[in-house]
């Protein structure tokens, strides 16, 4: 049994009425699939997706990039995604960024 982490990178959201606003850009995303890959000796890149979230009490349109990592389940891997939600919240300048993770059985 594995742990799959998928994290969901923000690239863009929008408010009522407003433009889009871009929040990762194309090199931050390379940055981080390169760490995953190599921390994880590989990464999944799912197609954008696209959700609608509340943000001081007005729902915004939301794009993300999922990115998927399988690893041991163990508390390090935890910890792992716990400090790089953090960073990409910091980093990204969001409230939350969401990671996800599942029981997965590999065969």
């Amino acid at each position: 049994m594995v742990w799959r982490y998928t994290v969901l990178v923000p690239v863009e959201e929008t408010r009522p009425g407003e433009d889009p606003q871009q929040i990762a850009t194309e090199k931050d995303l390379e940055n981080i699939e390169r760490v995953l890959t190599g921390h994880f000796d590989g990464l999944t890149v799912l197609p954008d997706s696209v959700g609608y979230g509340l943000r001081e009490e007005q729902i915004e349109l939301n794009k993300h990039t999922p990115l998927v990592v399988y690893a041991a389940a163990a508390t390090p891997s935890d910890l792992y995604f716990q400090v790089l939600r953090r960073e990409l919240e910091e980093s990204l300048g969001q409230e939350t960024i969401l990671v996800e993770r599942q029981e997965a059985w590999l065969h």
